[in-house]
């Protein structure tokens, strides 16, 4: 795939590709992003300098072999990155609460399987500067498979696992966190300390590695989208 594109500023920005399995992305006939391997749906980008109102030639390759093609074109021109300011004023808030509840979680489903056990972004750093303020905290956590806890766990004194809740979620937490409901407490998967208790295998193709950039906080990057 052959075009051009257009950066509406000037400055080095990050551009790459938010896709499954394998591609490569050249600018100016300029290889960037290099990644020839089947692999799970990730984030990778690369610094480029671009100027204001010039075009650029773009070429993508890309390597499907099973038909599950997720792809999406990517850079964070005019994107505000204000995730500190965000994490700063939840912060903030916590100091001045009585109880603190964190809702984190992770990003998953069909064909989008995840190469790390830890909550992706900046959450665990979310909870754990929320839980230095001393207010009682409450994590909330939303997603369907094991998360490793062990960067944060012994900060906060209580954690609820609420899978995939549906529409009446909200009510069923609210009614568990004001004490309305007493939940089960009954876990049909492990959740691994952290990933050293995995018990890993040999295999015979590549690991899936992922760049992870989204969070719930807000994705740093945006889709670019040409003519």
């Amino acid at each position: 795939m052959d075009w051009k594109i257009k950066s509406p500023e000037t400055g080095k920005f990050k551009i790459g590709i938010d896709g499954n399995d394998g591609y490569r992305l050249f600018l100016n006939g300029k290889l960037i992003i290099d990644n020839w391997k089947k692999l799970s749906k990730q984030t990778i980008v690369a610094n480029y300098y671009f100027e204001k109102n010039k075009e650029y030639d773009i070429r993508i390759e890309y390597y499907e072999p099973a038909g599950n093609a997720f792809f999406r074109l990517v850079w964070n021109v005019n994107v505000n990155n204000n995730q500190s300011e965000e994490i700063a004023n939840a912060v903030a808030l916590a100091a001045k609460s009585d109880v603190a509840v964190v809702a984190i979680g992770i990003e998953e489903g069909e064909f989008r399987d995840r190469a790390y056990l830890s909550l992706p972004g900046r959450q665990e750093e979310l909870i754990n500067r929320i839980a230095e303020t001393g207010t009682p905290v409450v994590v909330v956590l939303v997603g369907g498979s094991a998360i490793t806890m062990n960067n944060w766990l012994k900060n906060v004194p209580a954690i609820i696992d609420v899978w995939y809740p549906g529409e009446e979620g909200g009510n069923a937490v609210a009614d568990v966190l004001f004490g309305d409901y007493n939940p089960a407490g009954r876990l049909p998967i492990t959740f691994l300390f952290s990933k050293d208790n995995f018990h890993w295998f040999i295999i015979t193709s590549p690991p899936a590695v992922a760049t992870i950039t989204t969070t719930l906080l807000g994705s740093r990057f945006s889709r670019l989208v040409t003519d």
